[in-house]
């Protein structure tokens, strides 16, 4: 019969918390990059001001001008 260690229990743990913090300080990192404004959200954010201020023309130069900074970016 093997003796019992206590210690057996502990290990696959200590080896999921590295990995756990490193997924977790990944994403933050990824979450942290993602909120920083960009051109196109401060035109875009204009552009809607403009709209609601019945602006139109000035609304589609800012849109367009977003759109411009960048043509890559999903929500344009």
């Amino acid at each position: 019969m093997t003796p019992y260690n206590g210690n057996l229990h502990f290990r696959p743990l200590a080896l999921i918390f590295p990995l756990v913090f490193t997924v977790l300080g990944v994403t933050s990192a990824r979450a942290a990059d993602a909120s920083k404004p960009t051109a196109f959200d401060g035109y875009t954010k204009s552009g809607f001001e403009h709209y609601y201020s019945l602006e139109y023309d000035k609304a589609v130069a800012d849109f367009q001008k977003a759109i411009e900074a960048s043509p890559e970016d999903a929500r344009g």
